[in-house]
């Protein structure tokens, strides 16, 4: 018995959350396939399999940890590499090693890839450049503005798409290998992981598979991407030194322009920052009364001046659907499978905001794009009496509801979707009269080269545990709540909430994917790149937790033997 309280001690009691995500990881493929799940034999027997294979994970991830704190607490050394992370231009030159590794898949994959959305974002800022009121506020507009300004500018210039969207390419990658190289040096030199950790950290940074084909993305989620590891970054330096940052001018200043950046440039981001903002209000008592300059100053561009802006220059608000995709999903289950279960309210309601004659064939488990649209839908009152119906359809069929959540959730629990965004094949927003369909193809040879830079992407996924590392659910789930499971369980000083950290990625999964219209398709990656890119910086947080607690309870240990 004593010997099970050791071992369980040892791994922190991680089958408490092992467990339930054994039983999602299962589920996951049923949902991902057919929309639905029951439970089997074989269902329990993954179980099985998921739970052994998480704890033993969670396990050696926590031995490798613990064995490389305690050689750095008893090892301090000085080297060529502790030379360098101490240089004063050390952020350009491993941003500069960063960027040399992902030269080669850049190039491969050249011009870069133009999502769909792009094409809409930049035909929206060409017609502005006319003089034209043609901003539309679906795509945050600091984002259209600044790609467009960049590439349409430049092709007035070079009279080559392709070369503008790979200059383009190019710049987001310098500013994306920055905020890399500034997450390592804020891990060696603020969180003291050791120059080991750091060059793991660098490792992962140039060789992961997946950095490459998501910084080649035009898109806002790669724009804004950046600028979120910076902004973690701040945050946690602010929870690391208990507030005592929030005291610094220049600190402030760069936490709010970073949140601000963040915000302007991917819709959720506004609700992000403030809640992140507002924990550490909450949690962090030293100094906190300087955070209300963050959270004011975001919350009046974001909410006051920005919506003043819009109705000045003729500027279109987004869609208030954008945030409803899971009700919306689960409100079009319940058309699927319960069509005569209608009062004349709840019929009325739903039919004014998404049109009931054809929501049940609309409906697609693992993506609401085709139920809620792409431009505005409906009024406020409607959006008052269609939650209203909603919240009484769910009392009457709870279970339509939870397997419409579980199946719209299935793709960030999996380990069977992987595809990253490596063509610009998807194009609905294309307008001809403005660009001509031969820009979304890529010349030779690179058209080649892509081909075989994807066929050596999937032929990755067919390597046995390798695989994993191009799969959501190590990004999504696993790493994010192992981090967040070692803040809460590991023995610190009294007081120490290391978990408030990990608020503004976990906000971003649950605002920014969990809530997202698409978990699974081609373009839904790009939810994930906060995730992916403040992945290193959460392994840090934990070795530095863990470097605290072994240092607590060296302190307790000598104080009871003196």
């Amino acid at each position: 018995m004593e010997s099970l309280k050791k071992l369980l001690s040892k791994s922190n009691y991680s089958f408490i959350y092992c467990l339930p995500l054994a039983f999602a990881f299962a589920a996951a493929p049923a949902y991902i396939e057919e929309g639905s799940f029951q439970a089997s034999p074989s269902y329990f027997l993954m179980v099985c399999l998921h739970f052994i294979g998480f704890m033993a994970a969670d396990f050696g991830a926590r031995f490798l940890i613990r064995r490389y704190v305690n050689r750095t607490l008893t090892l301090p050394s000085y080297t060529a590499l502790d030379r360098l992370l101490k240089k004063r231009l050390a952020v350009l030159l491993i941003a500069a090693i960063i960027f040399v590794c992902w030269l080669p898949s850049l190039i491969a994959l050249y011009p870069g890839s133009v999502i769909n959305d792009t094409w809409g974002q930049l035909k929206q800022f060409m017609d502005f450049q006319s003089g034209l009121p043609a901003l539309y506020d679906h795509h945050p507009v600091l984002s259209t503005l600044i790609m467009g300004w960049i590439i349409v500018t430049l092709q007035t210039v070079l009279y080559d798409w392709h070369l503008c969207f790979f200059i383009y390419v190019m710049i987001q990658a310098l500013l994306t290998s920055l905020s890399f190289a500034a997450t390592i040096l804020y891990a060696y030199r603020r969180l003291k992981i050791g120059r080991s950790a750091a060059l793991f950290m660098l490792v992962l940074y140039c060789l992961l598979p997946i950095y490459p084909p998501s910084i080649q993305t035009i898109s806002k989620d790669a724009l804004s991407a950046w600028g979120f590891v910076l902004f973690a970054i701040l945050y946690m330096e602010g929870v690391r030194s208990e507030g005592q940052a929030l005291s610094s001018v220049k600190y402030l200043l760069s936490l709010i322009v970073t949140a601000l950046f963040c915000s302007l440039t991917k819709k959720v981001n506004p609700y992000v920052t403030l809640l992140s903002l507002l924990a550490m209000f909450l949690f962090v008592r030293r100094k906190r009364l300087f955070l209300c300059i963050p959270i004011a100053a975001i919350s009046l561009v974001m909410f006051v001046l920005l919506p003043n802006l819009f109705a000045a220059y003729g500027v279109e608000p987004g869609g208030k659907q954008e945030m409803f995709s899971l009700p919306f999903q689960m409100t079009a289950r319940y058309a699927e499978e319960h069509p005569d279960d209608y009062t004349p309210e709840e019929t009325r309601a739903i039919d004014n905001l998404l049109g009931l004659y054809d929501l049940a064939e609309r409906y697609n488990p693992v993506c609401a794009d085709d139920v809620k649209g792409y431009w505005e839908l409906g009024e406020t009152e409607q959006y008052r009496q269609y939650l209203h119906a909603w919240y009484t359809q769910g009392l009457r069929h709870p279970d339509t509801y939870i397997q419409a959540m579980n199946a719209m959730l299935a793709g960030w629990f999996s380990f069977e979707e992987y595809d990253p965004t490596m063509d610009m094949g998807a194009h609905s927003q294309l307008n001809g009269d403005y660009f001509l369909e031969y820009i979304t193809y890529r010349d030779e040879p690179f058209d080649a080269t892509a081909e075989v830079y994807q066929d050596l992407y999937h032929g990755l996924y067919n390597i046995a545990v390798l695989n994993l590392i191009i799969t959501y659910g190590l990004y999504a789930i696993l790493i994010p709540v192992f981090s967040l499971w070692t803040a809460i369980t590991e023995k610190c000083r009294r007081g120490k909430r290391y978990w408030i950290a990990l608020c503004p990625m976990f906000a971003s999964l649950f605002l920014g994917c969990f809530l997202a219209p698409v978990s699974i398709y081609g373009e839904g990656r790009r939810y994930l790149y906060p995730l992916t890119y403040t992945m290193p910086l959460m392994i840090a947080w934990c070795i530095f937790i863990c470097k605290q607690s072994a240092m607590f309870k060296k302190d307790c240990k000598q104080a009871e033997d003196s």
